[in-house]
């Protein structure tokens, strides 16, 4: 495997809509990390030197930066744009700029769903519909896609469309599911992340520098009473209680709250709560290791062609660690090295299981 050689960000008005030149100026990052998560942020930090040509000028906030991301091995360009700027200088006189950027699909937080109500629609109805009424031109330019065919309905009142997707009460993530994918204006929302794979190992000692596990039972749940505010109710039940790991059921009460009633509704959060609960939360975090050179690791896919939203195994004799199916929940890359420098498995737990209108009943 070859190191990829450095590349420069390329940086483009805000307002900019072809991609395609060089843009206003090529930048060399003195360091910069991106992070990715499933379902959640894709972000960049880096900084720059202030350079006597004037490129640095361009670097602003606003600006459009053109990242050189590596995807499966290639280099997959995708957009950010800079929301914080921070010119700083050393003790030794040198002139630099820190910069912070979100990933273009986060333009999406500018747009406004007034009285937005999507009801009874598949996955891609419900993008349709909130793209179509959604208030005034903002988001022009973005296309989303989902393959989920259930047909849910939520409300969503004075947000932005990245609210109703992801983080309001009622997101789509929690009505339909799905993973998200982001490539410049392009996303989806699918059943299984757009492009996934389910193959690959990992083991200690071949392609880990270092591994980090935390295995969290506190808020397992092996029976669930659940009910709503109109009057419909529902238990679910681990049936292997007692077992090694739970000697005693661990009981859990909630009240969900709803504008309208729909028990279909009800029963499948219900069931969504309680798969999110019913087993430890388990999380891993790998620093990779060089690979280059390394015999052992021929008969492995490298690390880097792995993506978030991939499920691979992961093995670890000696610490007893043993995973088939973990997920990739998110992945760091550093700007200036060209490499993936971390990669995290478990799993996030949508935003159905922080909504204001679950009401955790005191036992």
């Amino acid at each position: 495997m070859s190191r990829l050689v450095c590349l420069p960000i390329r940086v483009y008005d805000s307002n900019a809509l072809n991609f395609e030149t060089n843009g206003n100026a090529m930048i060399v990052p003195i360091s910069g990390t991106v992070r990715q998560e499933q379902n959640g942020r894709f972000d960049a930090q880096m900084e720059i030197e202030v350079d006597p040509d004037g490129k640095s000028d361009y670097f602003v906030n606003g600006a459009i930066l053109k990242l050189p991301l590596p995807y499966r091995g290639v280099i997959r360009p995708q957009l950010f744009r800079l929301y914080l700027t921070e010119p700083r200088m050393d003790e030794t006189g040198i002139l630099r700029k820190k910069g912070e950027a979100n990933h273009i699909f986060y333009d999406l937080n500018h747009t406004f769903l007034d009285d937005v109500r999507p009801t009874n629609l598949n996955g891609q109805d419900a993008i349709n519909y909130l793209f179509q009424n959604r208030t005034g031109a903002t988001g022009a330019g973005f296309t989303g896609t989902s393959d989920i065919s259930s047909p849910r309905t939520a409300y969503y009142e004075n947000m932005s469309i990245v609210q109703a997707l992801l983080g309001a009460d009622n997101a789509f993530i929690t009505r339909w599911g799905g993973k998200l994918f982001r490539d410049n204006f392009r996303f989806s929302l699918n059943s299984t992340i757009e492009g996934g794979k389910n193959t690959g190992v990992i083991r200690y000692g071949y392609n880990m520098a270092s591994i980090r596990m935390t295995i969290d039972d506190s808020e397992c749940i092996t029976y669930l009473i659940a009910e709503d505010n109109y009057g419909h109710s529902t238990s679910i039940v681990n049936p292997d209680v007692p077992n090694a790991l739970f000697p005693h059921h661990r009981y859990k009460h909630i009240l969900f709250h709803y504008e309208t009633d729909s028990e279909a509704q009800f029963l499948a959060d219900a069931q969504a709560y309680y798969e999110a609960y019913k087993e430890p939360n388990v999380n891993i975090r790998i620093k990779h290791a060089e690979l280059e050179g390394l015999e052992e690791y021929a008969d492995f896919q490298g690390l880097s062609d792995f993506e978030v939203g991939d499920k691979i195994i992961i093995y670890h004799k000696d610490l007893g660690i043993s995973y088939e199916n973990i997920e990739i929940i998110a992945k760091e890359y550093d700007l200036a090295a060209m490499t993936t420098t971390e990669t995290e498995l478990g799993s996030f737990r949508n935003a159905l299981y922080r909504e204001q209108r679950i009401i955790e009943v005191p036992d």
